[in-house]
């Protein structure tokens, strides 16, 4: 396992069979994709488990290289308009 972050008991957005309150993970692991479908199985068929959500990072959008051509052809005006795929996310 690379990294565990364990964000602790949070409110839900919205009721969750009849919970108001979980625990939340966040895991980061390599993985052979036969185990992620094993693993995707197992969490749907636990109990304890109420949502979980598996991300394969590598498969993050990307934008080009900078080149004075792409610079000038797209400018971007709005900061909100901006991608950038290596921001942590704000809460």
């Amino acid at each position: 396992m690379k990294e565990t972050e364990f964000w602790g008991k949070r409110r839900f957005a919205y009721e969750i069979e009849h919970l108001t309150e979980g625990f939340y993970s966040v895991m980061q692991f390599g993985a052979e994709p036969a185990a992620i479908t094993t693993l995707d199985r197992e969490l749907s068929l636990s109990d304890q488990v109420l949502r979980h959500k598996i991300v394969n990072v590598s498969k993050r959008p990307t934008l080009p290289p900078k080149t004075s051509e792409n610079v000038s052809q797209s400018p971007v005006t709005n900061a909100s308009e901006a991608l950038v795929p290596d921001a942590e996310p704000s809460e």
